[in-house]
C-alpha cells in the first residue's frame, strides 16, 4: 500500500488551505458523536493514475450496461424526489430553516452513481481503512464493507452537507422487507448488514483537480458554537484517498464544469457501547 505523504487534520492545514469562519446562533442538523484527535486521514495521491482510470473505466462500464442509478442514495432527499425542486448546495438544513424556507422543497445530492463489488478494488482501498483505524488511535471493531460506490458528477451535480451514518443503536440498519418496510435509507435487504452501523468511511478522488471546476470535498469539523469548515487542494488530486468517520458532516460542492468522479466505501460494525 503506498502511503504517501499522509497529513492528519486540521491543525496541519495552512491558514490559506482551510476555509474556517465563525456563525453566531449556527446550529447543524447532524452532531459529531465523539471528540477525537484527528477527525480525518489523508494519503494523498496514493493510488496511481492509470488504477484510477481503471476503475473509471469500470464504473462506466457499468453505467452504460444499465447498471447505473441517478442520485438514488440521497433517499428521499435525492433530485428523484419530484417534490424537491431546488437544489441544497452548500446550505445546511438549519439555514434553510433560519431562512423560514421549507426543507421539504430542497433536493441534497444530484448525481449518478454504480455499484462496485470486484474483489480487486476492495484489496485495494481497505489496508487504507485498516491503516487509518490504527494510525489515527480509533481502534474501532469493524466486521464488514459494504458495495463500493462509484460517483460521477457533473452539470452543477453535488451532494450537499450530510453524514454517512449514525453513531448509535437508533441508526441500525434494519431488515428491509419490500412492501411492508418504508422506502428509505436505513432498511437493507442483506442479513450480514442487520444491526451493524457505519463506522468508517473511505473516498478516492478519481479525477485530475484540473479537469473540473466546483466539486470540492469540504469536511465539517465544527465544535463549541464555532464552525470549522475543511477543504485542501490535495483532496482534488487524482488517487489521493480521504478516512473519516462516518458520522462527520461532509459535502461535495456543484460541480461547474467537467466532471469529476469518486469512489465511496463504508465499512460496518457494532454500534458503540
Amino acid at each position: 500500500m503506498n502511503t504517501k505523504r499522509p497529513f492528519l487534520c486540521i491543525y496541519k492545514l495552512t491558514k490559506n488551505q482551510a476555509d474556517a469562519s465563525i456563525i453566531d446562533n449556527w446550529y447543524f442538523k447532524y452532531c459529531v458523536g465523539m471528540n477525537l484527535e484527528h477527525n480525518f486521514w489523508v494519503f494523498e495521491e496514493a493510488i496511481p493514475a492509470n488504477i484510477c482510470d481503471k476503475i473509471i473505466l469500470t464504473g462506466e462500464s457499468e453505467i452504460r450496461n444499465g447498471k447505473g442509478l441517478s442520485a438514488t442514495t440521497g433517499g428521499n432527499c435525492s433530485i428523484n424526489n419530484g417534490n424537491r425542486k431546488k437544489p441544497l448546495n452548500e446550505k445546511t438544513f438549519a439555514e434553510i430553516s433560519d431562512a423560514g424556507e421549507n426543507e421539504e422543497d430542497y433536493y441534497i445530492r444530484d448525481s449518478e452513481i454504480a455499484w462496485l463489488s470486484h474483489k480487486w478494488l476492495y484489496d485495494l482501498i481497505t489496508p487504507y481503512v485498516f491503516s487509518t483505524n490504527e494510525n489515527a488511535g480509533w481502534h474501532w471493531d469493524i466486521d464488514l464493507f459494504e458495495d463500493i460506490q462509484y460517483t460521477k458528477y457533473e452539470n452543477s451535480g453535488f451532494y450537499g452537507w450530510h453524514n454517512d451514518g449514525g453513531s448509535d443503536h437508533h441508526a441500525k440498519y434494519k431488515r428491509k422487507i419490500y412492501g411492508v418496510t418504508p422506502d428509505e435509507d436505513g432498511y437493507i435487504r442483506f442479513d450480514n448488514h442487520i444491526g451493524k452501523v457505519r463506522k468508517i468511511s473511505i473516498t478516492v478522488n478519481l479525477s485530475d483537480g484540473d479537469s473540473y471546476v466546483g466539486g470540492d470535498l469540504k469536511l465539517d469539523n465544527s465544535t463549541d458554537g464555532i464552525r470549522n469548515v475543511v477543504t485542501n487542494d490535495a483532496f482534488r488530486k487524482k488517487g489521493t484517498v480521504i478516512v473519516f468517520p462516518s458520522f462527520l458532516p461532509h459535502c461535495v460542492t456543484p460541480v461547474t464544469e467537467g466532471v469529476r468522479r469518486s469512489l465511496v466505501m463504508w465499512s460496518l460494525g457494532n454500534p458503540w457501547k
